[in-house]
């Protein structure tokens, strides 16, 4: 976008910027600068089931055993010049691919008589009150309802200009950014405006952003001990996501000869409503998480059952009709972009228990979609001592019929381990 031409200029200007106070910093100051070094590495075993999607393997590079292997480090010179790069090779059976990015690069400075902060470059900024997705957050990534911490550590800042002043309890946030400059981009606008204070015993924020309009709120609060409720609520006009032709249409099974999926909402006057509404309980070392998660971008189960039963016919074709092998495949590896873990429908219900005793730290995740009853089920455990921080999952999605969403994807079961280990 051209208006953002000078954002991205600044922020090339801040990451020289940053490297060149590093330089200085290690001729002057050693004892203000403070450097990270972190290998890590994940393997992932999955399994597939049996459906109209088994006979992808080779063209849709499925495979049982995917890893990468990475290494990020760090560099804070007091609040003024924050880097984070991250390097890693992640590859399977078919394919090997080399990354390398920055996951922030800025410049920051705070006055703290005027109780103003000021920073440029590339930055994560997370806000909101959910937890497994934020939907006020309009500065942050896409976050992952499979894995809403991060926790390998693998989403990417935006590049901003972020200005925030304090006062007493009040925070009032004002931001430009290049969103399609994020190699993680999400739906948000450019220009985000969000104001929190202290209202009661309540934490409360409102949220605006620019051009196409987005507001929204967000609301937390404490009751008795151990237990917190929340809600983080936005409407949008407008969305870009694409959906296949078949969810918007009603039309027959056919074959398709171009990609299949269309954004027939992108300039539309019409809202979009995102929200979390939930809360948690504590009690000791027990944590309790519970959550309803509401997306009006995502697909009806109607939508979604004209999406299974393409699919269906597709594999029917690709079974029964020998010259339309090729086109049907094509059509079934195009069918797969509507199915993912992290949900595509409207209405889920997340639930979460764990325990933290310090070292060990049990959980169990339970992602279930309201519209169907098909659920991703999910037992982790986290080992963290000093500098290493080891975890382990089991994803297990089931479905009650072949047309459910997490009934339908290809992969029924995978088992994840990460391992983080932090030099200094």
């Amino acid at each position: 976008m051209k208006q953002f031409l000078l954002i991205k200029w600044l922020c090339l200007i801040s990451l020289v910027g940053v490297f060149g106070l590093t330089k200085a910093s290690a001729q002057l100051e050693w004892e203000q600068l403070e450097w990270s070094i972190e290998p890590k590495t994940e393997i992932i075993w999955q399994d597939q089931r049996s459906n109209q999607f088994d006979i992808l393997k080779e063209p849709a590079r499925f495979a049982k055993v995917e890893g990468r292997m990475g290494m990020e480090l760090g560099m804070q010179y007091e609040k003024t010049a924050t880097v984070s790069w991250l390097g890693y090779v992640t590859g399977n059976e078919w394919a090997e691919k080399k990354y390398s990015r920055f996951r922030e690069a800025y410049l920051g400075h705070e006055w703290s008589e005027l109780g103003l902060e000021v920073s440029l470059g590339r930055r994560i900024i997370r806000q909101g009150t959910g937890y497994i997705a934020r939907p006020t957050s309009l500065l942050e990534g896409q976050v992952r309802r499979q894995d809403p911490d991060d926790h390998w550590g693998a989403l990417l800042g935006s590049d901003m200009l972020f200005l925030q002043w304090f006062k007493e309890d009040s925070t009032l946030s004002f931001a430009v950014t290049d969103s399609d400059k994020n190699l993680n981009p999400r739906e948000r606008p450019d220009v985000v405006f969000r104001y929190e204070t202290l209202w009661g015993d309540a934490d409360f924020a409102v949220v605006a952003g620019l051009p196409d309009p987005a507001f929204g709120f967000a609301w937390a609060n404490v009751f008795g001990e151990g237990l917190e409720l929340h809600a983080d609520i936005l409407a949008q006009r407008g969305t870009t996501r694409a959906y296949h032709q078949v969810t918007q249409e009603d039309s027959e099974a056919t074959l398709y000869t171009d990609y299949p999926y269309v954004s027939p909402w992108e300039d539309s006057g019409r809202f979009f409503l995102y929200s979390v509404l939930g809360g948690q309980y504590t009690i000791g070392q027990t944590n309790l998480i519970f959550e309803w998660l509401h997306d009006t971008r995502g697909l009806s189960r109607s939508e979604f059952q004209k999406g299974s039963a393409l699919s269906q016919y597709h594999r029917q074709l690709f079974d029964t009709q020998a010259s339309l092998n090729a086109v049907a495949q094509a059509n079934l590896l195009w069918d797969l972009d509507t199915l993912t873990t992290q949900g595509s429908m409207r209405d889920y219900l997340f639930l979460r228990a764990g325990k933290n005793t310090g070292t060990l730290q049990p959980s169990v995740n339970l992602l279930c979609n309201a519209q169907d009853g098909s659920c991703v089920f999910s037992p982790e455990m986290r080992y963290k001592t000093g500098s290493l921080d080891f975890k382990a999952l089991l994803q297990i999605a089931r479905g009650a019929a072949a047309d459910t969403e997490f009934g339908s994807i290809p992969q029924h079961n995978t088992f994840i381990i990460q391992v983080r280990y932090q030099f200094f």
